[in-house]
């Protein structure tokens, strides 16, 4: 329930943009660690518009994982091809901020420049049972059969 506009008679309506001050602000993005075997990944983006978990090849490589199933190519919005070379299957993770929540996740893994560890999709959000808070610097995740707990944001590692 939206408490700051109960007593409003005329209240202000956002429709899925926030109000940006200074045209140089913008949402920082949302990072996390996960732990894949005994090895962390930091700067994995969590993406809400992503319908895919994407890895770059040279992560992959770096952690020493394989690819399981061959996959199609993808395309961007602007309809540049990204090449893929395939998926890994069944990867079981921990998050770093909660190393008792885990989740079994399926990775595109495709030829792209390594910004980030991991891009964590749309479906990764749903699984993880969480969903992004208003506030943009946590998400509230379900844990131990229905107990909401906070995961926060990371600093981009550099």
């Amino acid at each position: 329930m939206d408490m700051v506009n109960l007593q409003d008679e005329n209240p202000t309506i956002l429709m899925g943009a926030t109000q940006i001050q200074d045209k140089e602000e913008s949402v920082p993005p949302f990072y996390v660690s996960l732990n894949i075997h005994d090895k962390f990944i930091h700067n994995c983006l969590l993406d809400s518009s992503a319908s895919h978990n994407l890895m770059p090849k040279v992560v992959m490589e770096e952690l020493g994982l394989q690819i399981t199933k061959p996959y199609h190519d993808l395309f961007t919005f602007d309809s540049r091809n990204i090449q893929c070379f395939g998926v890994i299957k069944y990867l079981v993770v921990n998050l770093t901020q909660i190393p008792t929540k885990i989740i079994l996740m399926d990775i595109v893994v495709a030829d792209i420049s390594p910004k980030f560890g991991m891009l964590l999709s749309r479906p990764w959000t749903k699984r993880l049972g969480g969903f992004l808070q208003n506030v943009l610097y946590y998400s509230s995740i379900l844990v131990f059969g229905g107990q909401l707990m906070r995961l926060y944001g990371e600093q981009q590692f550099t």
